[in-house]
């Protein structure tokens, strides 16, 4: 069985390194027959490679830097992400009318206070009468109240008259700040409200910034008060929440480094610290949730994603690198490593020359060529990287522990995605190189 599958593997490597020697004849042409030469002497056993601005677009390669982690101790566990109520929304009716216009669209981004729809009822229209006929009267009742104050003071007139008309300005009072409130909460400005402007329809905005994650309504549909019409969720503030169960309790406090990662995206990693843990057990799961702030990039969380957890101990800190950027060739595992102070020595390597002799001049015209085809500087815009032997330690959490045979570059920068065709690239080229 082992054979078989040492076989498939073997076989695996040899098809991917065909398509890459198509992908770097097809980038590389003729115009560039030295690009991704190989100054170790072509072969696995190269030291540094070569590669052309054209390869290295085709080949997709990121870099990541050297990790330090506890990998030792972690421990695994599981969780999901979840946006914090302030930032999600039920977005909800404030009348009952008919859906006249649905603005936005599910997965679209909106900020808030941003229309989404918009609701039609002939009470709309009442209610706006019912304030402007009532600050007509407050206005009136407020000059009538006035003029029995001037006149009680000169007792002209008798108490009462003047408590009647203080009792109706003070009704007419409360009456236009109550429709003005009801006007406020349909979203309509009563201050720049006239007999000119009046409408029958009102718009429904989003009181947060983020994604519309469904929308419950169509065209025409009847809404009552409180019915809810769309969702939004503000993804950007997701945290990931994480299920602790009994025995690992004692393991897990505050300011503790986490790493994760999701279902449909296993290789992309996403880092976060511990900010707070439960105090009481979920019924449904018996398990503390602990939350953790997530601290490099959001894209790709959604709420309610699950997640796996590495929750990093507290042990020695060792050297780590992505899991995909330790390739094995031949039973050795290498890494890549781009240093950008080494730049110059890798890309130069082996073309510097003395000055032919007289002896090489006479050597003929095909031998000079060769020669300076040989010797042809690699084009610009050129990356090299450097090829280093690793021995493997622990893993976990999508991390390895790496102790590298020979000295890091201080400035390394260590190819992940890509890292295996890479070694296809260099292997195709040594193959190339001995015919």
């Amino acid at each position: 069985m082992n054979s078989i599958h040492k076989k498939n593997k073997q076989m695996k490597f040899v098809l991917i390194s065909t398509i890459i020697a198509i992908t770097l004849a097809s980038c590389g042409g003729s115009a560039d027959p030295h690009a991704g030469h190989d100054h170790g002497g072509g072969g696995p056993e190269g030291s540094s490679v070569v590669l052309s601005p054209k390869q290295m677009s085709s080949l997709g390669l990121t870099l990541d830097s050297l990790h330090q982690r506890s990998i030792a101790d972690a421990i695994r566990l599981t969780g999901f992400i979840s946006v914090p109520p302030q930032n999600r929304a039920d977005i909800a009716s404030p009348a009952e009318g008919i859906v006249q216009n649905i603005l936005v669209s599910e997965g679209e981004a909106v900020s808030k206070g941003q229309s989404l729809a918009t609701i039609s009822n002939p009470s709309f229209i009442q209610l706006q009468q019912d304030y402007l006929e009532s600050r007509t009267q407050l206005s009136f009742s407020e000059m009538e109240y006035k003029r029995q104050q001037e006149l009680n003071s000169g007792n002209v007139n008798s108490k009462k008259t003047l408590q009647e008309a203080e009792a109706n300005y003070k009704t007419l009072l409360v009456r236009s700040n109550a429709h003005a409130k009801q006007l406020e909460l349909l979203g309509i400005n009563a201050t720049s409200l006239s007999s000119e402007n009046l409408t029958s329809s009102i718009v429904v905005k989003s009181p947060v910034s983020g994604t519309v994650s469904h929308i419950s309504i169509t065209l025409g549909t009847n809404v009552q008060f409180a019915t809810t019409l769309m969702s939004v969720v503000d993804n950007s503030a997701a945290k990931l929440e994480i299920l602790v169960f009994e025995k690992d309790i004692s393991l897990i406090h505050s300011g503790q480094a986490v790493s994760f990662t999701l279902a449909n995206t296993p290789d992309k990693i996403y880092a976060g610290q511990v900010s707070n843990i439960g105090s009481s057990f979920e019924n449904e799961t018996k398990a503390v949730k602990a939350r953790a702030e997530i601290t490099g990039g959001r894209s790709g969380l959604i709420d309610g994603m699950n997640a796996n957890v590495i929750l990093s101990g507290d042990g020695q800190l060792v050297d780590c690198v992505k899991d995909a950027a330790i390739v094995n060739y031949q039973g050795v595992d290498v890494i890549f490593v781009y240093s950008d102070a080494m730049q110059h020595d890798l890309l130069h390597s082996g073309h510097e020359h003395e000055a032919h002799s007289d002896e090489h001049a006479a050597e003929g015209e095909h031998a000079h060529e060769e020669e300076a085809h040989e010797d042809a500087e690699p084009e610009a815009g050129s990356i090299a990287f450097l090829k280093i032997a690793v021995k493997r330690g622990a893993s976990a959490g999508g991390f390895t522990e790496i102790i590298p045979l020979q000295a890091l570059p201080e400035d390394a920068r260590i190819v992940v995605n890509g890292a295996f065709y890479v070694l296809a690239a260099i292997t195709n080229q040594g193959e190339a190189h001995s015919h």
